[in-house]
């Protein structure tokens, strides 16, 4: 028998077939797009934490300090100039807004401690940053 066409059936399998492989790449652009997202807002989490450190700087002092100074010496030898009544101290700092993105860091400065736990009267100083994604 001489045959021209496709059946029903045929091109009902292509369309299927066709329709698998769209869903499959679809997914991987949304996939992509959702990754390029998330590492923008890393990187972007992580130079805001270079603008979130800034503000500390008014709280360094260039060297040790002397009790007979009149130079705000609190008597802990803090060469960081912020209060730490333990061996740590946390707090949560103003929101920045960026990209539709809202960043907002989290400070903790502690004692840093030489081998044989004496303070050092060195202190550090770490920011965590969070934020919330945006659903693309």
């Amino acid at each position: 028998m001489n045959k021209k066409g496709l059946t029903l059936m045929e091109v009902l399998v292509s369309a299927l077939l066709i329709t698998m492989v769209l869903a499959g790449m679809a997914s991987i652009f949304i996939t992509g797009k959702r990754y390029i997202l998330h590492s923008r807002a890393r990187m972007t989490g992580g130079e805001v934490g270079r603008v979130f450190l800034d503000p500390l700087q008014m709280y360094v002092v260039e060297s040790e300090t002397s009790p007979g100074a009149d130079n705000g010496w609190d008597g802990t030898n803090n060469l960081l100039r912020i209060p730490i009544a333990d061996d740590s101290r946390s707090w949560a700092g103003s929101q920045q807004r960026l990209n539709n993105i809202d960043y907002t860091p989290n400070y903790t400065v502690s004692r840093v401690r030489d081998a044989a736990n004496q303070d050092t009267g060195l202190r550090r100083v770490v920011v965590s940053i969070s934020w919330t994604e945006l659903e693309p």
